[in-house]
């Protein structure tokens, strides 16, 4: 019995994988590749193969796999283990905001809670690598929700600021709100899923602070130039801009946010607000 397992393990396994198209796209890819396919298992002198195993019926966020036939019952234990690696492999893609998230956004105030560095629970937060909004999540009264309030909380008196992050009102998801002065009227805009495609031109220092590092000012060095590419929320077109000057600070600093990075990573060049 050893034998045939040892053997078993040594001989090899072919998986052909077929063109495969999923609803929604980002779900279970990876099992999906699995059994999407015709497997050949080679057990010294049997050959058994397993054909037409199929992933059918997507059904809440759940998949059912159906297995047509399995020739040469000696080995039936294939389908536990099969099953097993179906139960146990890791999904890919991304997730919807999640009953927790929806909660945070529908029951805070207009004016957001903003996290800092000074609440021993909340650098944790301001830490943590944001996940990438859903298409689901971009159409949702959530999205516009967070949006608004975002919006609100950056403007507000208390605050004052020209941008601000998703992380810094709780929410690790890639999501900032900017303040475009090199457009008319100056106006607040959202970008979701953000990320900075190209940065180049000179290196300049410049004057930064920070909503979520209170009391404290910094020079930070930033590109002269940027190109963010991110999502449309209403056309869930990937876009394009070209930013530049303090306008490109901005951005720069908030996409960090993202990526749970502080200006304060950036610089040596510190100092008080009271000095």
């Amino acid at each position: 019995m050893l034998q045939k397992i040892a053997l078993f393990v040594s001989y090899s396994v072919f998986i052909v994988v077929p063109e495969i198209h999923l609803t929604p796209p980002d779900r279970s890819a990876n099992i999906a590749k699995l059994f999407c396919s015709r497997i050949w298992f080679r057990l010294l002198h049997y050959e058994t193969v397993v054909t037409k195993v199929s992933l059918r019926n997507y059904r809440n966020g759940k998949y059912t796999l159906i297995f047509r036939y399995l020739r040469a019952m000696k080995l039936k234990f294939i389908f536990p283990l099969l099953l097993a690696v179906a139960a146990c492999a890791p999904k890919s893609g991304l997730a919807d905001l999640s009953k927790e998230e929806k909660a945070l956004i529908n029951e805070s105030d207009s004016l957001m809670h903003v996290f800092t560095v000074t609440d021993s629970s909340e650098p944790a937060v301001l830490r943590a690598q944001s996940k990438d909004l859903t298409a689901k999540d971009l159409k949702s009264p959530e999205f516009q929700a967070l949006v608004a309030k975002m919006k609100y909380t950056v403007q507000d008196p208390s605050q004052n600021g020209v941008g601000i992050a998703a992380p810094q009102v709780g929410l690790n998801r890639r999501l900032i709100i900017v303040c475009r002065l090199d457009k008319p009227g100056e106006p607040f805009e959202a970008y979701a899923n953000p990320v900075l495609d190209s940065l180049w031109g000179e290196t300049i220092i410049g004057r930064e602070g920070c909503l979520s590092i209170p009391g404290l000012r910094g020079n930070v060095p930033r590109s002269e130039f940027a190109i963010v590419r991110h999502t449309n929320p209403e056309t869930l077109e990937t876009e394009r801009d070209t930013v530049s000057a303090y306008v490109a600070r901005i951005f720069q600093h908030e996409i960090d946010h993202l990526n749970g990075i502080l200006y304060t990573d950036r610089t040596e060049d510190l100092w008080s607000e009271e000095e």
